[in-house]
């Protein structure tokens, strides 16, 4: 799942707390939920590990991009507000595709069952 939907869910699921902790822990665990739907990204075939890293890191350049575009309009439109709590759910949303990032770096991609 890209990771404009994962902040996007994580803020909104978060948008009735007013404290950033707690912000992110809903949108750690928003993540998991996100994932869970089936999205068509499950299998990305990695035909060699450089190929898979570049086009990693192409991918999630685009997709903070984008991101920040769609944040800009939430908070401008009134829909968010602009404060550490819908910035704490969004980091906390998108924080497990980060941590998976080192793994794959180390040639050691992490194995769903």
């Amino acid at each position: 799942m890209f990771l404009t939907v994962h902040a996007v869910a994580g803020e909104l699921l978060a948008s009735h707390t007013q404290s950033p902790l707690i912000a992110f822990v809903i949108g750690f665990f928003s993540h998991f939920l996100v994932d869970a739907l089936p999205h068509g990204d499950e299998n990305i075939a990695e035909p060699t590990h450089e190929k898979f890293i570049h086009l990693l890191i192409g991918m999630t350049l685009v997709d903070l991009c984008f991101m920040t575009i769609v944040q800009g309009a939430l908070f401008r439109a009134g829909i968010l507000p602009f404060t550490l709590v819908p910035l704490a759910a969004a980091f906390g949303a998108m924080l497990p595709d980060g941590l998976q990032v080192p793994s794959y770096i180390l040639k050691n991609p992490p194995r769903i069952v």
